[in-house]
């Protein structure tokens, strides 16, 4: 599971105006699906939070796929209302679901290490197990 959140979006919205604001979140929701196997799914979980599902991929194939995303999301460039295009990055916490864990407790882990990005400094990836 990945807990993507598009960094600093509050700040991005009152700078550019909610029109902007659904600009990004239009975007992000194209550049996930784009990067999508047929065996993955995502949706929007929050605000600006999304939940990538990517089964049968071992962590090392997630984090790279993450990756991926992750790097999409700071070379896309988002027209603002003042005819500007400007980067909007994200923070992805990664987890791997363990034998026997309930779902509350799995999202509560990819979500912990998602602000552990955040509080690394955003446009970051971390996997804590």
């Amino acid at each position: 599971m990945l807990i993507l959140d598009l960094d600093n979006f509050k700040l991005f919205n009152d700078t550019y105006r909610h029109v902007a604001g659904d600009r990004v979140l239009a975007t992000a929701g194209k550049i996930l699906h784009r990067s999508l196997r047929k065996t993955d799914s995502a949706f929007r979980y929050g605000g600006e939070d999304f939940i990538v599902l990517v089964p049968e991929t071992s962590k090392g194939e997630s984090l790279r796929f993450a990756e991926r995303i992750r790097r999409t999301f700071e070379q896309e460039k988002i027209e603002t209302d003042h005819q500007r295009r400007v980067a909007v990055t994200v923070s992805i916490g990664q987890a791997e679901h363990v034998s026997g864990e309930g779902l509350a407790t799995y999202v509560t882990r990819a979500d912990r290490h998602l602000y552990a990005a955040k509080n690394g400094g955003k446009n970051l990836l971390f996997s804590g197990d």
